[in-house]
């Protein structure tokens, strides 16, 4: 970024300062926490849905682009038995999740113990952002 900073400096002939630096650190996720964490997930088993829940969530991944959920699918590599009317009901390891979302956490987590875990809300095929 400073590099971007003296090149438009440059171009328009201006003249910068830098006043503060902040650093941004990736998540430093504890493995002995995650290794907790999933072990609860899985002592607690799928979140209980309303068959209701099922068929809205459903109808609504039927408005997705064709082939969304088979990507999402293929993507996070999601078992078939696992899948109920549009819906993740398992659970992914860490080691095989080959994507996290954004998040700010990082900086807390070289302060503190620190785990992710995801839910599945939205339908599969659902973008998390936008």
């Amino acid at each position: 970024m400073e590099d971007v900073a003296k090149g438009v400096a440059i171009m328009t002939q201006t003249e910068y300062t830098i006043t503060d630096k902040v650093l941004y650190y990736e998540d430093l996720e504890n493995s002995i926490l995650i290794d907790l964490l999933e072990k609860n997930m899985k002592e607690l088993g799928p979140i209980p849905f309303i068959e209701e829940k099922f068929d809205y969530l459903k109808k609504l991944s039927e408005t997705f682009p064709p082939r969304a959920q088979k990507r999402t699918v293929d993507f996070y590599q999601i078992p078939e038995n696992e899948m109920h009317k549009g819906v993740h009901t398992g659970i992914v390891h860490q080691d095989e999740l080959i994507y996290l979302p954004s998040d700010d956490a990082g900086n807390v987590s070289v302060r503190a113990p620190f785990g992710t875990f995801l839910v599945a809300v939205p339908p599969v095929g659902m973008p998390m952002h936008c």
